[in-house]
């Protein structure tokens, strides 16, 4: 049997959209296979890397509630859209409901391959029954490894200056804490670390701690533990769900599903052409109407609210300003910034897998349907309507 797409992301335990949408048939003794070979790691004591499995996956193996929000954020925010965006971004063929059922078709083929796992660990042996009688927190002590979110990971990424080696130092004392170090990481790589040394730190007199809109960590100047942390923790906000868990998986490694590249070079296509607007009456002049969020990385748009002030909220809890990108932490730093000025961000790009940045989305004027293709492409015959589009003139 060979699969022309894949069933799991690249490095983790995660299904890929596209596995959603395989017959059931054909996917049976991959899903048995893994479910064996998990059985026998508990057995043996081989224990897996942190980042291949989340709490969210454990919950489901075992037969619980299927959290698409840990598990599939971009297909759980289609869900949370329309139907069109939920079928483009998981597609379920020959599947045609509203779009409540389709969230429930989506989490019950999670929920179906999961429990072919969950037989396939549950294979005769005289041990069979102890380990499907495990529950998450059990099968997390067990098979997997520490986190590897550990201080030097989180430290990595960071390019401090010559002169800066008491706040290393204090810093480093700091993210020893485990939950620092998590909602730290979180606040300033917003979820996935970057490349070593590829963080350029600037330090500061202020008792704050965010990233900039050029991929840069602003660090206050402190060489007392205490005020670091405090620093630390009042910047970066208590991280719940899956944030809360923060799994180090570098983005050029993690695999991406068609749907999931079209997504992301139709949100790229957003961010580079939305309309330009006008904010809190003249606060913020000639602003991209729809940004993304600085912290969890998703569309904010403005429309509609044009008249509110330059700071935007997004629905992951960040308050943000629209005009420069700046994460604030509490209504004080809202106040403080939503009246001064502050320089304008250029328009955003997503960081695309490679292979991908020379794409785009065509969509057909006729028909209205889109397709991604090359951005070295002149024409394109649509699918829908057998029209050719001339691509110069999107």
């Amino acid at each position: 049997m060979a699969f022309t797409v894949p069933i799991f992301r690249e490095g983790t335990l995660v299904f890929t959209p596209d596995a959603l949408d395989m017959p059931l048939d054909d996917l049976r003794p991959v899903l048995l296979g893994l479910g064996r070979v998990l059985q026998l790691m508990l057995l043996d004591g081989i224990r897996l890397s942190a980042d291949m499995v989340s709490d969210a996956w454990l919950v489901a193996l075992t037969g619980g509630r299927v959290d698409l929000g840990a598990l599939m954020p971009i297909v759980d925010q289609a869900l949370q859209t329309s139907l069109e965006d939920a079928t483009a971004t998981c597609p379920l063929e020959g599947f045609e409901d509203d779009l409540k059922a389709y969230g429930d078709e989506v989490r019950r083929r999670f929920a179906d391959r999961m429990q072919i796992i969950r037989n396939g660990m549950a294979a005769k042996t005289r041990f069979s029954e102890k380990v499907i009688a495990l529950t998450p927190a059990q099968l997390r002590a067990l098979p997997v490894r520490p986190n590897p979110l550990t201080v030097d990971a989180a430290l990595a990424p960071l390019r401090f200056p010559a002169d800066s080696h008491g706040v290393q130092d204090v810093l480093r004392a700091v993210l020893e804490d485990a939950e620092t170090r998590r909602r730290f990481a979180f606040h300033v790589f917003g979820g996935q670390l970057p490349q070593p040394g590829s963080v350029g730190v600037t330090l500061h007199d202020h008792h704050r701690v965010y990233a900039d809109c050029a991929s840069g960590a602003h660090l206050p100047r402190l060489e007392d533990a205490g005020q670091m942390r405090q620093a630390v923790l009042d910047s970066a906000p208590a991280t719940a769900g899956a944030a809360a868990d923060f799994y180090v998986i570098p983005r050029r490694q993690q695999a991406y599903s068609h749907a999931e590249i079209k997504t992301l070079v139709e949100q790229n296509d957003i961010l580079q052409t939305c309309r330009l607007v006008t904010l809190g009456r003249g606060a913020a002049v000639n602003v991209p109407v729809i940004r993304r969020c600085p912290t969890c990385g998703e569309l904010t748009s403005r429309e509609g609210d044009l008249d509110s002030c330059k700071m935007s909220y997004c629905q992951c809890g960040q308050d943000f300003c629209h005009k420069c990108l700046l994460r604030v932490a509490n209504q004080e730093e809202h106040m403080a910034h939503f009246g001064g000025e502050c320089e304008m961000a250029p328009r955003q790009t997503i960081d695309l897998p490679e292979g991908v940045e020379r794409q785009r989305t065509v969509t057909c004027p006729r028909c209205h349907r889109s397709a991604t293709v090359s951005a070295n492409r002149r024409q394109v015959t649509c699918r829908g309507c057998s029209r050719t589009i001339d691509t110069r003139a999107e």
